[in-house]
């Protein structure tokens, strides 16, 4: 079976009849662990990504409603209430931020550690996963060339770029099939949405 067939085919089954935050959270974890299980050999070139180079980590990411999902119950799991506040704050900074001005306001993702890490790194965003980079330079001169209005290329594994890109189709595809909502939305926004379904849900179930 095509690998994509088969992510459009699991999507469906994880997500039909799927509303309930733990459910999308849950069902997103697995496709994403299948998305990856799935990837082809990558392109030639070694990625110069690591554990604390974030230059792209200042751009426009969209993501699925499960994704959404995934990340802020991590959130609600793992950070206090501080975090709740500032994931306000920057969802209304970058309401309505168009995405090729998103660099110019170098705003971290909400989800970027204090030493430039990915927090989220396993159940990071199918978009951010197929973003690569060969060389690090080439990664933060392009998004200083973006801010002066004159972007340039990053040399990037394009294998694992396309895959990730369709493998975000395929996931789209599957919610649709399954009655889901399968529009993209950025990420700070959709997290913040999906972090206050989570609250009202712990709400409804607490015992009055």
């Amino acid at each position: 079976m095509d690998r994509y067939r088969r992510l459009r085919e699991t999507a469906l089954v994880l997500f039909r009849k799927c509303r309930e935050s733990e459910c999308l959270s849950m069902g997103m974890r697995s496709y994403a662990d299948l998305a990856d299980e799935l990837k082809p050999a990558g392109g030639e070139g070694k990625p110069d990504c690591r554990k604390g180079c974030s230059h792209c980590c200042v751009v426009h990411v969209t993501v699925l409603v499960p994704e959404a999902y995934s990340l802020a119950s991590w959130a609600h799991e793992n950070c206090g209430r501080d975090f709740y506040e500032k994931l306000k704050e920057q969802a209304a900074r970058l309401r309505w931020v168009e995405e090729e001005d998103r660099p110019l306001m170098y705003t971290p993702c909400i989800f970027l550690g204090e030493e430039g890490e990915c927090t989220v790194h396993p159940i990071r965003p199918l978009l951010c996963r197929g973003v690569t980079s060969l060389s690090e330079k080439m990664c933060r001169d392009a998004i200083a060339m973006s801010a002066l209005g004159e972007p340039i290329s990053v040399v990037m594994d394009l294998v694992q770029r396309e895959h990730y890109d369709k493998a975000f189709k395929s996931a789209a595809e599957g919610i649709e099939k399954a009655g889901g909502d399968a529009r993209g939305y950025e990420l700070t926004w959709a997290v913040l949405k999906a972090y206050e379904a989570i609250l009202s849900e712990k709400e409804d179930n607490t015992p009055a």
